[in-house]
């Protein structure tokens, strides 16, 4: 062991920064949590390569491949149980391309012709990086369509669109969909469909989007329903600490057409505490304050005139 100790403890130091460091992204957080979990194929290769090239004890090949195939396997699942009790989380989809990581490390170790196993190596790790792929399709969408935020004509926008006003990752407290209902720009709209919950709702993913060429923040609301008041909420790059750091706003919706209007100089100055950074908008929240009833609205065409 110690003829390699130098090499296995910076690899481990390494490994802990990478693996246990609490990371929190503030934009487009899908996207590189995405990017994050395909990252473990090719980590792992390296990896298991690495325990292989420096095994600590003398030992048959064969056997020294397996070992480091195991010892690269007991650590992939290993981090995956430690990560909550570092602020991190959880996920089987770490672990399963961290294995895949293995198994396409012994290829290339049983390889006598590694030039064969590089392609199948490149293809899995595309195939990983799918999620983050889709993900970066509707960023795409957000830079070409600016100063359009949304019409959903095409699936991409959906990558931009979070069915719950309280997190930037998608679960199923609000469903939403792409429907040609209610459409008032092009065939398509979003339906939404909110539960009794605290704050249920949608957002809009802009990460740090510059408003100050706009005059006014425009959108079109089908309501589905009886009348109902809905909260608007619009954050820039501020840590959001207290309601009085960003922007906030109701409107009632009557039932059928509405048409909201939003001057971009309100946007900016209804903080109590500060001025709004209308050059970083992050994220826009249309939700419903502790509804007793479900709420369906669709939503289309929102743009800054």
């Amino acid at each position: 062991m110690n003829r390699y100790r130098k090499q296995w403890l910076t690899v481990g130091a390494l490994c802990v920064g990478a693996f246990f460091l609490p990371i929190r992204f503030e934009t487009d957080a899908l996207f590189y949590i995405h990017l994050m979990d395909a990252a473990h194929l090719p980590v792992f290769i390296a990896l298991t390569l690495f325990a292989h090239a420096y095994w600590p004890w003398e030992v048959a090949p064969c056997r020294r491949r397996l070992l480091a195939a195991g010892s690269m396997a007991g650590i992939s699942a290993a981090i995956e149980i430690i990560q909550p009790l570092t602020g991190r989380s959880e996920s089987f989809t770490d672990f399963v391309n961290g294995m895949m990581g293995i198994l396409l490390a012994l290829v290339l170790l049983a390889s006598r012709r590694k030039l064969w196993a590089l392609p199948l190596a490149v293809a899995c790790v595309a195939v990983a990086l799918q999620p983050a792929w889709r993900e970066f399709a509707g960023m795409r969408w957000r830079a070409a369509h600016f100063p359009l935020l949304a019409d959903f004509e095409t699936d991409d926008e959906l990558r931009l669109w979070i069915g719950n006003g309280l997190g930037n990752v998608r679960n199923d407290d609000t469903a939403i969909e792409r429907v040609r209902q209610h459409a008032t720009r092009g065939e398509w709209a979003l339906r939404v469909v909110t539960t009794v919950s605290q704050w249920p709702g949608v957002r809009l993913l802009s990460a740090k989007q510059d408003w100050r060429s706009g005059k006014t923040l425009a959108f079109d609301i089908w309501n589905d329903g009886p009348a109902f008041t809905l909260s608007i909420r619009i954050d820039d790059d501020f840590p959001h600490k207290e309601r009085g750091d960003r922007y906030n706003t109701t409107r009632e919706l009557a039932p059928g057409a509405n048409h909201i209007t939003i001057p971009i100089a309100e946007i900016e100055s209804t903080p109590r505490n500060r001025r709004l950074n209308l050059a970083a908008i992050q994220r826009t929240i249309l939700y419903v304050n502790e509804p007793t009833a479900q709420h369906t609205f669709y939503i289309d065409s929102m743009r800054l005139e």
